[in-house]
């Protein structure tokens, strides 16, 4: 009984009717005073392991980007194709407006009455004032589309750069911790073998004298603690390191004006030329300057023809401009045969080194036959093209189709009468 009592109480008499502590009993208070004694946690100065830090390397290395480019091209691609055909109809109509009207005072003038407007002119007219309010917003909406797009090809193309630099930096500086860790456990090494040598010489020699000299020299000769990174590193996590990077490239793209950061865009520069295409479908005229694409506070103008003109970002109005710059805009005359096979282009490919095109085919085998490269066959360009420095040209591809149609409609006889017109024009949803 005793035996039990001593067992459930958990520890044993000591003879003056006290019991003691158990074995358990003592290992649990232990157990608590370490746990009371346990240092505050600190994050480890480098906590990622090697695997990590390969795995972290091979993150600017994977082809996430080159998806996301993919997509931002093929956006921008979309963008350009919606704007087009909406200017096209709307600068068409507009076009059979004004011949309704100079058949109209040509009528007048030969019968020297006045002729008033037919119903079908005057609703023309109602019709294509709408369409004109509905084109230029939806414009102005992707044109905006266009530039947030051309935000976020700078944007990964920054993450990129960011993500290498971190890992450049973070590799730099686990080389550098792991080398001064190699010093030290060297240096502690060699510490630990002179001390063992002195213990050794004591022991054969004795006294009390030598083990005083030699306790004096081991406490000067305590081991080095580990390395610690720098007191300008500490915390630097690689997280932190890319997120001050990323903060940096914000800050120095906020200071790119409208002009730097879009006007030398070339899918930008390609979608005003595609607008500009679009709003003149009768006539080859140059795009404006891109120095008037922006004025000085970087909202963009001169996207709707003599809607939003005025002064750029050189703070000279576009009509100001000295006629004999090439920023005027003038009738473009462009022979739209290739320079390899002199025929009409079809397919076009353009240069991207040049400004050059050539149909398909003839390119193809034109590089072919000289083993995939070949200089520039345009007579005093030196341009080295592969297949590769040629893309297909959808815009020069859009302008040979509007040649074709004014040479056609140079070509045939204008309708005179005003019944053959159509009630509304195309486009406008009556």
């Amino acid at each position: 009984m005793p035996r039990l009592m001593q067992a459930g109480g958990g520890g044993r008499s000591n003879g003056h009717g006290h019991n003691q502590p158990g074995a358990a009993s003592v290992r649990r208070q232990q157990g608590e005073r370490e746990r009371v004694r346990m240092p505050q946690y600190e994050r480890p100065s480098y906590p990622l392991t090697d695997d990590a830090q390969r795995e972290l390397s091979n993150m600017s290395q994977r082809a996430d980007a080159r998806t996301y480019e993919k997509h931002l091209e093929k956006s921008l691609r979309l963008l350009s194709d919606s704007v087009f055909p909406i200017n096209e109809v709307l600068e068409t109509n507009k076009h059979r407006l004004q011949e309704m009207e100079t058949r109209r005072v040509a009528k007048a003038s030969e019968t020297e009455e006045e002729a008033e407007k037919s119903a079908i002119q005057m609703r023309w007219e109602t019709l294509i004032e709408k369409m004109e309010g509905k084109v230029e917003e939806r414009t102005r909406e992707i044109e905006k589309m266009v530039r947030e797009v051309v935000d976020y090809k700078v944007e990964v193309l920054d993450v990129d750069a960011a993500m290498a630099a971190t890992v450049g930096k973070t590799e730099r500086r686990l080389e550098a911790y792991k080398a001064e860790k190699e010093r030290i456990v060297a240096e502690n090494a060699q510490r630990k073998r002179m001390r063992e040598r002195r213990e050794a010489e004591r022991r054969t020699n004795g006294g009390a004298e030598q083990d005083e000299e030699d306790s004096k020299q081991n406490e000067e000769e305590d081991e080095l603690e580990e390395p610690e990174e720098d007191a300008g590193q500490k915390g630097i996590t690689p997280i932190r390191a890319f997120k001050e990077a990323r903060h940096e490239q914000r800050d120095e793209y906020d200071k790119v004006s409208a002009y730097d950061r879009y006007a030398k865009d070339n899918d930008y520069i390609g979608f005003r030329k595609t607008l500009h295409d679009a709003q003149h479908p009768f006539e080859e005229m140059t795009v404006p300057s891109a120095r008037h694409w922006f004025n000085q506070h970087g909202e963009p103008i001169n996207i709707i023809p003599g809607r939003d003109s005025g002064k750029g970002e050189n703070g000279v109005n576009y009509e100001e401009e000295d006629e004999d710059e090439d920023l005027v805009v003038a009738k473009e005359v462009r022979d739209y045969r290739c320079p390899l096979s002199m025929t009409a282009l079809q397919d076009p490919l353009t240069s991207n080194k040049c400004p050059h095109s050539f149909e398909k085919k003839a390119a193809q085998d034109y590089l072919r036959q000289n083993r995939g490269s070949a200089t520039c066959p345009v007579s005093g360009c030196s341009q080295l093209l592969r297949m590769t420095d040629l893309f297909e040209d959808t815009l020069l591809k859009r302008k040979i189709e509007k040649a074709k149609r004014i040479a056609q409609q140079e070509d045939e006889d204008n309708d005179e009468n005003d019944d053959d017109d159509d009630e509304s024009p195309p486009g406008s949803n009556p």
